[in-house]
């Protein structure tokens, strides 16, 4: 009996790190996606300056 709640303590431990690492891994992927987004922006804006200081 003591060896099944523990097993079953055991796996809901694990279901809950894997939720909270998955969790983590959505959070890193989104502030990694506005990080690329704001650099392809600024890159953009740069090169409109550049071809705006070209005229």
């Amino acid at each position: 009996m003591a060896l099944s709640v523990c097993w079953a303590g055991e796996t809901q431990l694990t279901v809950v790190t894997a939720h909270r690492l998955g969790r983590l891994m959505q959070i890193i992927a989104g502030a990694v996606g506005v990080w690329r987004a704001l650099g392809a922006w600024a890159r953009i804006d740069s090169l409109e300056n550049f071809f705006i200081g070209l005229d």
